[in-house]
């Protein structure tokens, strides 16, 4: 063989080149497809994972505060008579624990300059000494106003039962609330150790409180309630509260008329005082692209602090706690009189009613009817011995972005809501994955 002809037949053929090339595009697609399929995991995992700490996260610090309800002395609720046609204070609308049940469309959760509300999601009203302690007043001190309605409470650092107590929370609490500038209202209560019923809520008077310097022993708190409301921002709201009292008999002190001509009455001696704060948790109305309602619903729980019992925003303002919250529903255990400390369930697992007349969950169906006076042949819930004796809480939190090539079940029932015309069961929201947390609450602090 000559060189030419070698040459000639070195290298490939055409049809050895054809079936190379055909293995390479087999073996690429499927190394493409391999790397495609483990994008959509991790991409799938990653919204999961992102999910269920979302859900973590919305419920760490709304059950923690639920769990802390009416710390302090505050009560579930007022007499029911004594509130006359303004129901505010009377379960479900309760003093340290209120449920606004499946608001409507365009709510705020304060005034109109307040954030928006998600249509049909529940708001949660607490009340309570959440973020400074509760201090102990020993021997017990006398609560009598003076003719402008106003009283310093001396707080110390050692009190006769031998605890030694710190103060420098609640100190710079007061250092910010007495600004001369920019003073607060803040609300305290104040409770009769030995008669537990039996407490006050007394707006905070900057110009005779003495905060003192860190590290002091004592410290003043100057508090007044007033019939004259030029003296005081929040006389007859914080007076109201009051009406939920229980006096022993003989342990009734100082009788107020506030600006309202609402008669009160205070207990006359006190044993312990705190900060009494409100928070009220709601799912806030957002959308993908801020400000544009045709892009897609992405709420998130959110906090905010108001002075309580008035509506009116504390400067601490509205927070954050966790993204795509979709919905949050509460429903309330209340052992109805006679009292058995059993709480009974009048519907099944698929909300049909097993015993309408023994059903002992408020907001567990539509057919719920919380007014004082509700249809014949449903329960009566702002009933004065009722006891409320826990919380049940559900979450459903949604992933950040749609999952391709999946497609979720549609919402139905969450306790007294139904999701069947609801946003989130539109077809763009059925490839976004959902998942529902429900977590039972005792509510322990509730006197």
């Amino acid at each position: 063989m000559n060189r030419e002809s070698a040459a000639r037949q070195a290298g490939f053929s055409l049809m050895e080149l054809v079936m190379a090339m055909l293995v390479l595009m087999v073996v690429t697609m499927a190394g493409l497809t391999l790397v495609d399929t483990g994008q959509k995991v991790t991409h799938s995992q990653t919204g999961i994972a992102e999910l269920q700490n979302n859900q973590r996260v919305a419920q760490q610090e709304l059950v923690s505060m639920l769990a802390m309800a009416g710390l302090g002395g505050l009560p579930e609720g007022i007499d029911p008579d004594l509130g006359g046609d303004d129901t505010t204070g009377v379960f479900p609308d309760g003093l340290a624990l209120a449920v606004t049940n499946n608001v409507g469309e365009d709510t705020h959760v304060g005034d109109a300059s307040t954030p928006v509300v998600v249509e049909g999601s529940d708001v949660l009203t607490l009340r309570g000494v959440f973020t400074t302690p509760a201090l102990y007043l020993e021997p017990q001190q006398s609560l009598t106003l003076d003719g402008e309605g106003r009283v310093s409470i001396v707080i110390s650092t050692s009190v006769d039962v031998g605890v030694n107590q710190d103060l420098e929370a609640l100190r710079r609490e007061l250092v910010i609330a007495t600004d001369t500038e920019d003073p607060r209202p803040e609300a305290f209560i104040l409770r009769d150790r030995y008669n537990p019923g039996a407490f006050a809520v007394l707006e905070l008077d900057p110009s005779t409180t003495q905060v003192g310097d860190t590290g002091d022993s004592t410290l003043t708190v100057g508090l007044i309630l007033s019939s004259d409301s030029s003296q005081q921002h929040y006389a007859n709201e914080y007076g109201r509260m009051i009406l939920g009292t229980t006096l022993l008999q003989g342990s009734g002190g100082s009788q107020v008329t506030l600006p309202d001509d609402t008669e009160v009455q205070l207990p006359r001696m006190i044993g312990s005082i705190g900060l009494l704060e409100e928070y009220r948790f709601y799912v806030r109305e957002e959308w993908e692209i801020s400000g544009d309602d045709d892009t897609r619903l992405t709420p998130v729980l959110s906090r905010m602090r108001f002075y309580p019992g008035t509506g009116v925003a504390h400067p601490e303002g509205s927070i954050d706690i966790s993204d795509d919250v979709v919905d949050l529903q509460l429903a309330l255990g209340v052992d109805m009189p006679p009292l058995d400390g059993r709480i009974a369930d009048g519907f099944d697992a698929d909300g049909l009613a097993v015993d309408w007349d023994e059903d002992e969950i408020l907001f567990n169906h539509p057919d719920d009817d919380t007014g004082l006076n509700p249809p014949p042949g449903t329960r009566d819930w702002a009933v004065l011995d009722a006891k409320v004796a826990f919380a049940r809480v559900t979450t459903v939190v949604q992933a950040a972005r749609p999952d391709r090539g999946y497609e979720g079940l549609r919402l139905g029932e969450l306790e007294d809501r139904d999701h069947t015309e609801s946003v989130f069961n539109q077809s763009d929201n059925l490839k976004v994955r959902k998942r529902r947390l429900r977590t039972h609450v005792e509510l322990r602090n509730l006197p």
